[in-house]
């Protein structure tokens, strides 16, 4: 799990790293909530990912109080490594990570982890964030396992 892409990031220099945690698994995109049968309802995919990356936040987050109390800002950087699909397993193609331009874009996929990270207790509110970084890829060939790493920053005069 090399992060040699996130380095260059000069906004996150007065920054330091307070929590760090890697969920395994497939990158999941926060769906948007559905309406049937006279009911709202969040899609079953997006809520069992949602509560699966809230227990494993809550579990590093072992104080049980917010890291961030209301009001201060927060850096962030993810990475969402996706399982590398078998066209790009060709022997010509690169071995190792690659830049995924497809969907689901980040955004949905920064949805799920900030809510997440709400309901774990680790931040008041994702509006706290002020900075952020987001790289999505494709897996090594070896080994394609999919994997999301969050990094969370507090200001160094803070």
């Amino acid at each position: 799990m090399s992060h040699e892409d996130l380095q260059p990031y000069d906004e996150l220099k007065g920054w330091l790293p307070v929590f760090s945690c890697t969920v395994l698994g497939e990158p999941v995109p926060n769906q948007r909530v559905r309406h049937g049968k006279g009911r709202t309802y969040m899609p079953a995919k997006t809520r069992l990912a949602r509560k699966r990356i809230t227990l494993q936040l809550a579990d590093v987050n072992k104080s049980k109080t917010p890291i961030f109390p209301k009001g201060s800002p927060v850096g962030v950087k993810l990475r969402f490594v996706h399982t590398r699909p078998n066209r790009l397993m060709r022997r010509k193609d690169p071995s190792e990570e690659i830049f995924k331009p497809t969907r689901p874009d980040e955004d949905n996929l920064t949805k799920l982890i900030y809510d997440s990270i709400t309901d774990a207790g680790i931040w008041h509110d994702d509006g706290q964030v002020c900075c952020k970084l987001v790289v999505d890829k494709y897996a090594a060939k070896e080994p394609n396992q999919p994997y999301t790493t969050i990094i969370l920053y507090r200001r160094k005069d803070t």
